[in-house]
């Protein structure tokens, strides 16, 4: 049935690529079949790969045709069915969905939730290594479980809320054990009695965005005359791709801001607690290099985007400038969605 349903909408969409409709109702019946004969044998782990299988290529096919809120419509349906929610292999299917698309904030509800609905400990010990393979991607220091679960604490996730893993239970007996002081002694360690907290401090100077309050946004370089005049043609002609771009970046700054310094308190506890020394980690230097690194990502990419004067350079005064272009896009595009909604 699954390789059936599989090779019924490859011929069919191979012939008529824009007409989906047979192919779904193609799916919709082998699920129902499928989910009809699993709970007639609900131990039959056979069936049930088969069930996930049949819901894994509906999406397929649906992301094939670019049709993304179709294919997470029966990603929850999947989850909703009882066998496949206790199981990891549906969690992990759906996760990825979400990775490949650079979806964050979803990628880590769906582990979440997965944690909360899986039926055993290992099978939650598999999502919680995963989201954490999944958060340490890409991060300049990785997180061991136990900073993940802070950094979900820190974030005040409602859906994290009570969870907690095994792994990271083990981590703070490791790193705190019976009748250890904070000042002690941890694995021949001696944790200092006062940490320098200046040590883990974002360093602001290296962030693109400014924001609205910083006394650096005050004292930004007028623009020159073509560069009023190249933005104003971009105000005019494509607003609000250029609005949303920008924002969206300015949000992923703060995101990004925001986990580092939750990064800086964590390194900083464990530095009080001896598991750490303040010379295994120079966290200012390695802060700056994340943020500079997503500078440059931004400036290229704003570049590509055609906004005039934004280009990839790490000379400080072109810095400046490019920082007070994207203080009057903001400005322009916070006027635009204000209008909006008194329109509205």
């Amino acid at each position: 049935m699954v390789e059936e349903t599989r090779q019924f909408a490859e011929k069919h969409l191979a012939a008529n690529p824009t007409d989906i409709v047979p192919v779904r109702n193609r799916f919709e019946e082998a699920l129902r079949a499928g989910t009809e004969e699993l709970n007639r044998h609900l131990a039959d782990k056979t069936r049930l790969r088969w069930l996930l299988q049949l819901y894994q290529n509906y999406v397929d096919v649906e992301v094939s045709k670019r049709q993304f809120k179709a294919a997470k419509a029966i990603f929850e349906r999947a989850t909703a069915v009882p066998s496949l929610r206790a199981d990891t292999a549906v969690w992990l299917a759906y996760a990825t969905f979400f990775i490949t698309r650079n979806k964050s904030g979803s990628t880590r509800k769906v582990f979440l939730n997965g944690i909360k609905s899986v039926s055993t400990e290992d099978a939650r010990n598999t999502l919680w290594d995963a989201f954490l393979k999944f958060e340490n991607k890409g991060r300049f220091i990785p997180l061991t479980m136990l900073q993940l679960e802070k950094l979900l604490e820190e974030s005040g996730s409602m859906i994290a809320k009570g969870l907690s893993s095994p792994r990271a239970a083990a981590d703070t007996k490791k790193t705190a054990p019976s009748g250890a002081s904070t000042s002690g002694s941890n694995d021949g360690r001696k944790g200092p009695s006062l940490v320098d907290p200046s040590l883990f401090v974002v360093p602001e100077e290296e962030v693109f965005f400014l924001s609205e309050i910083a006394e650096r946004k005050k004292s930004l370089p007028p623009l020159r005359q073509d560069t009023m005049m190249n933005l104003a043609a971009m105000f005019k002609f494509n607003p609000d791709c250029l609005f949303e771009i920008v924002l969206k970046m300015k949000e992923l700054q703060g995101l990004i801001v925001k986990d580092l310094r939750v990064q800086g308190k964590i390194f900083q506890e464990e530095i009080k607690i001896g598991k750490r020394k303040v010379e295994d980690l120079d966290f200012r230097a390695a802060a700056s290099k994340e943020l500079r690194r997503t500078r440059r990502h931004m400036q290229s990419l704003l570049h590509e985007a055609g906004v005039p004067g934004v280009f990839l350079t790490e000379d400080g005064s072109q810095i400046i400038y490019q920082q007070k272009i994207l203080s009057v896009v903001i400005d322009a595009a916070v006027l635009q969605a204000s209008r909006k909604r008194k329109r509205s």
